[in-house]
This record gives structure tokens, sequence and C-alpha cells, in this order.
């Protein structure tokens, strides 16, 4: 607020600024931590979606357990995009992420067999309705969040 204020009295000089204190400050909220348990129950509810013989279980499994083990940020997990999934060298490149920057995440062997069971699944029941991105809706457009 303080930021605004002091910009606006440059054009306006009765405007008034804050003094610093007068306003609360902003506190960021601590971050929540899943433990083991509560990720197996996560992915095991995951994998109770209907319908049965539909990709969104396997999808929502797959994203979730991914951004278990890697510690991405779901926007960064849901915009992951075909080329970004590098299954054979076992490395995700994320684009773009929060400050604009690319980075590189390496991949533990169990998560490449998920993630090439997901790309099998989904490219069995979707085929060329698939958009571009990984990570699939049940239709093959992208997820929304």
């Amino acid at each position: 607020m303080r930021g605004f204020a002091r910009h606006v009295a440059n054009f306006d000089p009765r405007t008034e600024v804050p003094p610093v204190g007068m306003l609360p400050g902003w506190k960021r909220a601590k971050p929540y931590v899943y433990s083991d348990a509560e990720i197996l129950a996560l992915l095991t509810a995951a994998l109770a979606l209907p319908p049965a013989d539909g990709l969104r279980r396997w999808t929502y499994h797959t994203l979730f357990g991914l951004i278990a083990v890697t510690g991405m940020r779901i926007s960064e997990a849901m915009g992951l995009e075909r080329d970004d999934v590098d299954l054979d060298a076992g490395v995700l490149t994320v684009r773009l992420t929060k400050f604009g920057k690319s980075r590189l995440v390496p991949l533990h062997p169990t998560t490449r067999t998920a993630l090439r069971d997901y790309a099998r699944r989904r490219d069995a029941l979707l085929g060329s309705r698939c958009a571009s991105t990984f990570f699939v809706a049940e239709q093959g457009g992208r997820l929304l969040h």
C-alpha cells in the first residue's frame, strides 16, 4: 500500500503516504508438508476416481505422485509438455518457473517407470486426441486448475 501511495504522491501532492509500521505486515502461510500416510491415501483415492475404465484415475495418481517425489509446483507439473518429459534420459525440463527461469529435474527409475506407464495408457486410450501437454484431461485436453 505504501509503495502505491508513494507512486500516486508523485502526481498528486495531496496524497498521504502512511508511515512505516502503521499498516500490518504480510506474513506468508506456513507450508503444509504431507506425511507419507497422507500421500498414500491421496494416491489411493485418485485410483478410485470414476470412470473405472477411464484415464482420470491414472492422470491424478501419476500427477500427485510426481509432485510428491519431485517437489514440483502443481502448475509446473500440469504445464509439462510431452517434449519436456525425457524418459530415456530420466529428466524433466520445467520451463518458465515462478521466477521465469527453466530447470532440469532428474527422475528416479521408479518415477520414470510410472510416467512411462501413464504415457502408454494415455496414448492407448486417447491416441491422436491428446493435447500437447503430458498430463491430459479425460477427453484429451489440458488439465484445468
